[in-house]
């Protein structure tokens, strides 16, 4: 959305002013003219300035005119769109042809949830625009965001993790404090992606660095667990690094593979009031008959859990729907807030030293460790059972499986936003709710939905990209033979050699010695590095990998402009 500019005039009453003092003018040389010389000069000296300084105050009424202007168009183009994205993002979803019709949501809370209007300021608040040669700088949380969070996960969450009495212990590299007579430490870093990626193979390696003292995955940032189960889960590390001046440089960190996509299934600690009003509303339901009344095609119980669903006009809403109303989507004025929001703030420890953006957070360094979408899709059906049962263990049955979780992806992206269904997809309707397994493999791959969510809160320069095909020296899954999968090692090693050094340098770790680094290499698979090659035995289908080249290519070029690196296109794997 953007507003003509056009050039401001000048005030008519400057002119006169000048037209004014320069009749004065010419009326004192006129009565003056027999005066001294270097009064006239003055008079003249005294009037150049006065023009320069009325010109000066125009000019930059002017800039200040045409600045305020494109602050508010950029303001309004968001506000417009009504979903809760960056400005960055609603540009992409035009271009995607997603719908943007500007939506008026009446301004309230509802059960301490934010309004519309909070959602979009937020998100302005942070935007992600770059290009390669730029460098992403995140915006600090906002005292609405925070306050937003406290409400959405509970006060209690931050004062158990982080009392307010805490003193942050700076000598030490990991985000360490001390609190109740005793020390407390966070990772300094984590490993995200997802499951059939390798990053808990990679992580295994990494502990073998003398100062990197270990790793765990709690999945503690998006599920409800209770913040003193993860702190003193890495008891391990803490006591470790206290031992004495040579250990406090020492790091550890966290590998959860359900960090990254925070879709809503993903995020559940940002969205317990929704699950608490589906449990209740679902227990009442259980008391309504189960029979199928007269011209109805659903049973009453069925009716009151899932709504009418041959008019959603109808009482009852059902209970998803019924949720909906105290945690809404961004779009109809949700929270909008998401799991690297939470990180940020619990990361925001300072001391009364640190300087301007500076604290713990700024230092947090991520691995992202990404698969070409297609390949971690078949990947992830030939290595979980329940989808091989539902849909069939072949290649017939994995082409159905991803021509029904594309279709019902576009069906929800066609009534919404693919932003929005990436991240709510089935609490928008019962028949999404109903889809097998919401699509939750197809929709992790959407790493563009992901990663701009990460840039609204963390620099781009604190993540390390590494695709899952370079690390572990995987061939071109198009042409490949299952003997070019077994017959890898040589690139494999040069791969694994690599990433390693990367991520080393990403962590600011010592120089690692030749011995380390064959240590390292050598180690055996794990079962998160031999999933990579799950479905080198019935390799998938052209028809299919081209439906999910299509598919998928939005959401890469999208990923590509926002990281910088056209590598992640993975034009290399996809043809």
């Amino acid at each position: 959305m953007s507003k003509t500019r056009t050039r401001e005039t000048q005030p008519t009453t400057k002119k006169r002013d000048t037209y004014l003092r320069a009749d004065d003018m010419s009326a004192a040389l006129w009565y003056h003219q027999r005066k001294s010389f270097l009064r006239s000069a003055f008079i003249l000296v005294l009037l150049f300035s006065a023009t320069v300084v009325i010109l000066f105050g125009d000019v930059l009424f002017l800039a200040q005119r045409n600045s305020s202007e494109t602050s508010t168009s950029s303001s309004a183009a968001s506000f417009d769109d009504g979903v809760g994205v960056s400005n960055q993002a609603v540009a992409q979803d035009v271009d995607r042809k997603e719908p943007t019709e500007s939506k008026q949501v009446e301004s309230e809370e509802i059960h301490g949830k934010v309004d519309v209007m909070e959602e979009n300021f937020l998100d302005e608040s942070s935007t992600t625009t770059t290009t390669e040669t730029e460098t992403t700088k995140a915006s600090k949380l906002t005292q609405m965001q925070k306050d937003t969070l406290k409400k959405v996960v509970g006060a209690e969450f931050f004062d158990d993790l982080i009392p307010p009495d805490y003193v942050p212990q700076t000598e030490y590299k990991s985000p360490c404090w001390s609190a109740d007579d005793s020390l407390r430490c966070l990772p300094f870093f984590y490993v995200l992606g997802h499951w059939q990626s390798g990053g808990q193979d990679l992580i295994g390696r990494l502990v073998k660095h003398p100062e990197v003292v270990g790793s765990r995955h709690f999945h503690f940032w998006n599920e409800p667990r209770p913040p003193r189960e993860y702190w003193q889960g890495y008891g391990f590390a803490t006591d470790t690094i206290r031992k004495n001046d040579d250990t406090k440089d020492l790091i550890f960190g966290d590998d959860s593979p359900g960090t990254f996509a925070n879709s809503w299934s993903e995020s559940t600690r940002l969205h317990l009031s929704f699950a608490e009003d589906v449990k209740e509303c679902w227990l009442k339901c259980q008391e309504k008959p189960n029979d199928i009344p007269d011209g109805k095609t659903q049973t009453e119980r069925r009716r009151c859990i899932d709504g009418d669903l041959e008019d959603q006009n109808a009482e009852p809403i059902g209970c998803g729907r019924q949720a909906m109303k105290n945690d809404p989507p961004s779009e109809l004025g949700g929270h909008g807030m998401s799991v690297p929001h939470l990180m940020r703030y619990v990361y925001d420890i300072r001391d009364e030293n640190a300087r301007g953006d500076e604290s713990m957070a700024s230092k947090l360094k991520f691995i992202l460790l990404l698969r070409e979408p297609a390949e971690r899709l078949h990947d992830a059906f030939w290595h979980y059972d329940h989808y091989q049962k539902h849909f069939g263990a072949s290649e017939d049955g994995f082409d159905q499986f991803a021509t029904e979780m594309t279709n019902h992806f576009k069906v929800c992206e066609s009534e919404h936003s693919a932003n929005g269904c990436a991240r709510r997809f089935e609490t928008y309707h019962p028949k999404f709710e109903a889809v097998f397994f919401h699509a939750d493999q197809l929709i992790k791959n959407m790493y563009s939905v992901w990663i701009e969510r990460w840039f609204q809160v963390f620099d781009k320069e604190q993540f390390l990209f590494l695709r899952s095909e370079d690390v572990f020296g995987l061939p071109n899954p198009v042409s490949a033979t299952p003997s070019d999968y077994e017959n890898n090692e040589k690139s494999r090693k040069l791969g694994m050699s690599e990433a390693l050094q990367k991520v080393a340098r990403h962590l600011n770790l010592g120089e690692m010695s030749d011995a380390l680094m064959e240590q390292m290499v050598e180690m055996p698979e794990t079962d998160d590095a031999r999933v990579l090659k799950k479905g080198k035995m019935s390799p998938m289908r052209k028809e299919t990998r081209a439906l999910l080249n299509e598919f998928y290519q939005p959401f890469l070029v999208e990923l590509a402009e926002k990281i910088g690196d056209e590598a992640f296109m993975w034009d290399d794997f996809r043809r």
